[in-house]
């Protein structure tokens, strides 16, 4: 197994990995005390574009006001937005968020929230857009729909969640975005512990969003209730696995799959190790989850489950430290993991894995700590790449934008 974890993670801003891929077209994010307008900036560009670049002056100028790469307006190739969160020894006053540039290694801080999420929201992206749902403000589950948009470099609030809700789970399938489970009530600490889940009402409640009509569409409940579960999507199916249930116990193996086109909950092959709090993505239609808590300690596992084969497998290679409440992202063929927090406290750290699991990288710091910390990957060819499942309503919400 390669590991080039080490164990002094560099400063935030003493960024000295160099980029790995295609060195030659790609952008990086400057420094964090940078405006935003200038928070993107092309790397290199060669000979025969810098003419070209001269003389559209006037368009490049109108990109840089609307927070646009110079000389370019489109973001860079491959990245990973995180939001939110807290440090659990000192709350943020207010939700924070960054990006990071999967080239250049850097990150760079995005405008705040213009809404309240705190800790516990849902993210998704779809459209090139990034989507935040729900989450806790004054121990009280919230139905804020909140958008950022790369191009612009803004956030705008979109049409609530029917149903206001914490510790819920969000995913893109084929261009819509499903909001699963979570909790209501219940008493939350955003210092040193997890929401008291005993005293929580967990729901099966899942919410369809479509981006590209601003309304919710109530879907086909799950088949057992669940809050601090993780999502994926493969074969256009949706996944939700693991988690917490007040009418059972914490932490769940459980894993289920539901196809929209045919509206239907079922079963798949449990967990390997019982977890709530975990994270999980897919790379080419294989799941993957790492992290979490099995119930009583934080976990540094992690498994892959093939549609195919119907099955978890065990991970090679576990995180370098045990974590809950992280963010897991596939992104250029690899996984990318973010925060979360231990017993130690909130942590900053990151690493990247391959998806075989014998190779791991430790990454720059974040710019802050982050337990409950949520996000999404973005990158050029996803962005133009739209599908789209037309499901049949059971109950639509919202209206369209205006």
């Amino acid at each position: 197994m390669g590991n080039r974890c080490c164990a002094n993670s560099p400063d935030e801003n003493d960024v000295t990995i160099a980029p790995t891929r295609d060195a030659g077209n790609e952008f990086e994010f400057a420094s964090p005390s940078s405006p935003p307008q200038q928070a993107l900036q092309k790397k290199t560009v060669a000979a025969s574009e810098a003419q070209s670049v001269e003389s559209s002056s006037a368009s490049t100028s109108a990109s840089v006001a609307q927070g646009r790469p110079v000389g370019q307006p489109q973001p860079p190739r491959a990245a990973v937005f995180i939001v939110g969160g807290d440090s659990r020894t000192k709350p943020q006053s207010k939700v924070t968020a960054e990006v990071f540039d999967v080239a250049s290694r850097k990150f760079v801080e995005l405008p705040p929230l213009i809404a309240p999420h705190g800790p516990y929201s849902a993210a998704a992206a779809a459209a090139g857009k990034l989507y935040i749902f729900g989450g806790s403000s004054h121990s009280e589950a919230v139905d804020t729909c909140s958008r950022f948009d790369p191009d612009t470099w803004t956030w705008e609030l979109m049409a609530p969640m029917p149903t206001p809700r914490m510790a819920c789970t969000a995913v893109n399938v084929a261009g819509n975005i499903f909001v699963c489970g979570g909790a209501q009530g219940g008493t939350v600490s955003t210092v040193d512990k997890m929401a008291t889940v005993d005293t929580m009402n967990d729901l099966d409640i899942v919410e369809q969003f479509d981006p590209r009509t601003n309304v919710w569409k109530s879907m086909t409940p799950m088949s057992s209730v669940r809050s601090y579960c993780a999502s994926a999507s493969a074969e256009l199916m949706l996944y939700v696995l693991g988690g917490c249930s007040s009418r059972g116990k914490c932490a769940l193996s459980v894993c289920e799959r539901f196809a929209p086109r045919h509206k239907r909950w079922e079963l798949v092959a449990p967990l390997n190790t019982p977890r709530h709090s975990c994270a999980a993505t897919t790379l080419k239609d294989t799941l993957f989850v790492y992290g979490g808590n099995d119930g009583t300690d934080d976990l540094r596992s992690g498994e892959l489950h093939s549609p195919g084969a119907n099955s978890w497998t065990m991970m090679p290679t576990p995180l370098p430290s045990p974590r809950a409440n992280c963010l897991m992202v596939g992104i250029v063929g690899e996984l990318y993991v973010f925060g979360g927090h231990s017993s130690s406290g909130s942590l900053d750290s990151g690493e990247r894995l391959d998806a075989r699991g014998d190779q791991l990288e430790c990454l720059p710091n974040m710019l802050a700590k982050r337990s409950w910390c949520v996000g999404a990957s973005w990158t050029q060819s996803e962005r133009t790449k739209i599908r789209k499942v037309d499901i049949e309503p059971d109950v639509p919400h919202g209206s369209s934008p205006s």
